[in-house]
């Protein structure tokens, strides 16, 4: 897992939507957000699956 992961995982606690946490991602490591969801999401949806992380609805 990368740095990038890692914050990812470390803010994904209920209180910022995902989109909101990966656009802080983005701007702090100073790539697009739009790039950096994309490349995240199969990563997140891994750790859904896996009991990692819980789907908010």
């Amino acid at each position: 897992v990368d740095e990038v992961s890692r914050a990812l995982f470390a803010g994904c606690r209920g209180e910022v939507p995902l989109g909101a946490l990966i656009e802080l991602l983005a701007a702090h490591h100073g790539v697009d957000a739009g790039a950096l969801g994309d490349a995240a999401m199969p990563v997140v949806r891994e750790a859904i699956g896996r009991g990692i992380l819980y789907a908010a609805y």
